[in-house]
């Protein structure tokens, strides 16, 4: 019998060890029962499949192929789920209060008033820690120039982070604990190590030879590290699409082994030499870059090919890209959920599987072949950046199509010229002058992105997207492209899967229609707003927000698309873009603002919504048939009570407290009383408290759907 599968054994072995470690991190950290159900239910099936091929197997011989495919998979799925729920469960030392602290910084995150070091070879009252520290410096107007490998030294406040997922940025990181504390309490040495000496430097050298905007960008370029650019510049070049320029990946590990086996040719340097010069370089590049999951997974799959080009073997690059997915799992497991890993293997895959065919189709209809490999590859990169971007980010432009042919041949000059003077320049200084090349090759890269990034006609966003739509279609491509080999099986595939995730899509994006009475609220260290609704009124209420994304976010969660009403507290100059923000993306109507701000409301706003005004003399108002109070005034601020319906809900601030409240309350009974503080309520009258800090995510939300009438 003919055969009509191919199965991979490292492709199964990668996907297992995934599903093994997906399944128990979820389990444990989210309290989400449908989530644990599907996943539990996918792993069933798997091992149920795996059952019935070992059943047949006594029935009739299995090939050897098939068998390692089971064995690899059931290996990989257990070893999965061990890693993933020993990495999750392993136990941490708890620390909390006042602290001394002490580690080596690898990266630095700059803000108006505050600095914000990641420590590592973190040592807390003396004893050693493993994982990294968080630690914010509030600067207040002062700085000390300290650099990356620097030794730090402090008395802060810490707390350790805690094991959510809402924290997997962190877990995946290996940020252990965050601290704060005041530049006034913070020590350091100047010593570094050889690896920070040459990286800092680089650093010094762009910052002589390139503009300040320039230098941030290039070294962005070249290590990866992109916390110190102008977050303007960082925006265009997102809506652009070339914002994976900013990170070390495939792309740039690519042009730096070109480059070399170019110069290694010139000076004909033997086969086998030239071989492991570049092994070595890339080795010590990824350790300058961190062993950042995109530049490791990279790495690898370069050694692979070099390897096997040395030894005269066939180069798989699915086996290629499987082996650096297991070896970067199995060193940090949740390297899954970064979007840096994501990014780097879901373009990689689209590359493997749609550039060929995208390639045929544009030769076909007589476009030259160049151009439609280069269109093909474009468009294959930008169908794996789509996936991640509407999942982490809810947007894509397809302008990136585009943009990318046009830019990285220049960009391919730019990191060529970038990374030889650079590197060559820490033996002979002369030779940074050259970077004037780089310099204003980067100028007109920034040109194009602004152009690119104006042209909004293909830019488009969604409320949802599930990873389980993205899974669904690289198991499709992966039959499609590498598993099956009848055509006529491959084109039903095709065509099932496609209606299946455009109607997915289509369906968990229908914006929500609220005909009941709902409450939404957020008082958290990122600020506070609630979202309020009934039948016919949509009121967003936000006080001290400092991003915006994150009310973004909540009201994706619920499906919102529309607001009629804003009410803003405590407005600053800061809020401007993000005001504007949501009133563009939400269709705001009306804003209704505190009354001393009134000149300069009017001068932000007054073109894009119609502004009403808050005072002290009247601090109730009503919007529809619904009545708000501000507490305390607009001094005090302590937040808003909310009354429609026969339901009064007060949604406390951050700096309310019993005896304030004492002031301003009157006897009423509150249905229910929103707060994060600790505070003893006893002598508030209300139904129902609901302390955020005290409870999940998961029991606030079903608390909060008691609201509903």
């Amino acid at each position: 019998m003919k055969q009509i599968f191919n199965p991979r054994p490292i492709f199964a072995a990668f996907v297992c060890l995934i599903l093994g470690i997906v399944a128990t991190t979820n389990i444990i950290l989210s309290r989400s029962i449908i989530n644990i159900i599907v996943l539990v239910f996918a792993c069933i099936i798997l091992i149920g499949l795996g059952v019935i091929l070992v059943f047949n197997m006594f029935k009739q011989s299995l090939s050897r192929l098939r068998l390692l495919v089971i064995a690899f998979s059931f290996v990989a799925l257990i070893i999965g789920s061990v890693i993933g729920t020993i990495v999750i469960t392993q136990p941490i030392k708890e620390y909390s209060g006042e602290v001394s602290v002490s580690g080596t910084v690898s990266t630095i995150k700059e803000y108006s008033n505050a600095k914000i070091y990641y420590l590592e070879k973190v040592k807390i009252n003396g004893n050693s820690s493993s994982g990294e520290l968080e630690l914010i410096v509030f600067n207040k107007g002062k700085d000390i120039d300290i650099k990356v490998g620097n030794k730090v030294k402090s008395v802060a406040d810490i707390s350790t982070i805690d094991k959510s997922n809402k924290n997997l940025y962190f877990l995946a990181n290996n940020v252990v604990y965050k601290a704060t504390t005041q530049i006034s309490n913070l020590t350091y040495d100047n010593s570094m190590n050889f690896k920070y000496w040459i990286k800092n430097k680089i650093k010094d050298n762009m910052n002589k030879r390139m503009n300040s905007g320039n230098a941030d960008i290039s070294y962005s370029i070249i290590f990866g590290e992109k916390e110190n650019m102008n977050n303007d510049t960082y925006k265009v070049f997102s809506y652009s699409g070339i914002a994976h320029i900013l990170a070390v990946s495939g792309l740039h590990i690519g042009f730096l082994v070109t480059m070399l086996l170019l110069l290694f040719k010139v000076f004909r340097l033997n086969r086998h030499l030239s071989n492991g010069i570049i092994i070595s370089i890339l080795i010590f590049y990824a350790s300058l870059c961190n062993y950042t999951p995109s530049v490791t997974r990279a790495v690898i799959m370069s050694i692979i090919l070099i390897l096997a080009k040395t030894f005269n073997r066939q180069y798989d690059g699915l086996n290629s890209i499987s082996m650096a997915g297991l070896i970067i799992l199995l060193v940090n497991p949740l390297s899954i959920y970064l979007v840096g890993f994501q990014l780097s293997f879901l373009c990689v895959f689209s590359i493997m599987v749609f550039a060929s065919p995208i390639t045929k189709l544009l030769t076909n209809i007589k476009c030259p072949y160049k151009l439609a490999n280069s269109m093909a590859v474009s468009l294959s990169v930008n169908i794996g950046v789509a996936c991640v971007m509407l999942q982490n980010f809810k947007q894509v432009s397809l302008i990136s199509v585009l943009s990318n042919m046009v830019i990285l041949p220049i960009f391919s000059v730019c990191f060529c010229t970038m990374f030889l003077v650079l590197f060559l320049g820490l033996i002979f200084p002369f030779v940074n002058y050259v970077l004037i090349i780089p310099n204003v090759l980067l100028h007109f890269i920034k040109l194009l992105a602004n152009f690119f990034c104006n042209i909004n006609i293909v830019n488009f966003e969604v409320m949802h997207f599930s990873y389980v739509l993205v899974a669904l279609g690289i198991i499709a491509s992966y039959i499609y492209h590498f598993a099956l080999v009848k055509i006529s099986i491959r084109r039903w595939i095709c065509v099932v899967t496609a209606i299946v995730i455009i109607a997915s899509g289509f369906l968990i994006n229908i914006p929500q229609k609220f005909n009941y009475n709902y409450v939404m609220v957020n008082v958290d260290s990122t600020g506070d707003y609630a979202f309020i609704t009934n039948k016919d009124t949509r009121v967003l209420i936000v006080n001290d927000m400092y991003n915006s994304a994150d009310i973004i976010e909540d009201l994706n969660e619920i499906k919102v698309n529309h607001i009629d009403y804003i009410v803003v507290n405590k407005y600053s100059v800061k809020q401007k873009d993000m005001i504007n923000e949501l009133i563009s993306k939400y269709k705001i109507k009306v804003m209704y603002v505190d009354s001393r701000m009134e000149n300069i409301i009017y001068n932000s706003f007054s073109r894009n919504i119609f502004v009403r005004v808050i005072s002290d003399d009247n601090n109730t108002f009503t919007i529809n048939d619904i009545n708000f109070k501000i507490v305390g005034g607009l001094d005090e601020n302590l937040g808003v009570i909310a009354n429609y319906n026969d339901t009064s809900i007060l949604i406390l601030n951050n700096n309310a407290n019993n005896s304030k409240l004492k002031l301003y309350l009157d006897d009423n009974i509150y249905d229910y009383v929103i707060t994060t503080k600790g505070t003893d309520f006893k002598d508030l009258q209300a139904k129902t408290i609901i302390n955020r800090n005290n409870i999940s995510e998961f029991e606030f939300k079903n608390l909060l759907d008691n609201v509903k009438a």
